[in-house]
């Protein structure tokens, strides 16, 4: 068996196809062997793999910062074009990223929520502080219902009145 392998190495070596990797397991098994055509192959690949990697990590910074550019952009964007439909003012800004930050999912859905909020703590004319259902005048209906009709016609004069100011 051994004399099977006491000529391979040399025809590995001889045969274009196999050279470079019978080189290579030369230099694997003896390091510190001077083999130049590994030797050179391998300072190209260092020099070559560290201009590589450092273009790779440049392009990979460049891309992030395009994406977050990017991302910047289409929220302004978002934000532009809520204030358009009237969702949200300038000044709402934090308030509704705040939202967001708590976890809605959407500029649009927190803006809704902010303006429905915004809106439910405006004083409306159903309201029964200032609004048209005064106290007096429902004890007064309570107390005779024979004269409803006019104090039903009252409030809701004064509903309409109350509404159609603003």
């Amino acid at each position: 068996m051994a004399d099977d392998y006491e000529g391979l190495f040399d025809e590995l070596l001889a045969n274009p196809e196999t050279r470079h990797e019978a080189l290579g397991l030369l230099k694997k098994a003896r390091p510190s062997e001077a083999i130049p055509e590994v030797d050179v192959e391998n300072r190209i690949l260092d020099s070559v793999s560290g201009q590589v990697q450092a273009a790779n990590e440049r392009s990979e910074r460049l891309e992030n910062a395009l994406h977050v550019e990017h991302l910047n952009r289409e929220e302004e964007r978002q934000w532009h074009q809520l204030e358009k439909e009237g969702l949200v003012a300038p000044k709402d800004r934090d308030s509704i990223k705040q939202l967001i930050e708590e976890g809605f999912s959407t500029q649009r859905t927190a803006a809704q929520y902010f303006a429905s909020q915004k809106k439910a703590q405006e004083p409306s004319v159903t309201s029964y502080e200032n609004g048209p259902l005064e106290q007096s005048k429902l004890d007064d209906f309570l107390k005779n219902p024979h004269h409803g009709d006019q104090v039903a016609h009252e409030m809701v004069d004064k509903m309409m009145r109350t509404q159609f100011a603003t």
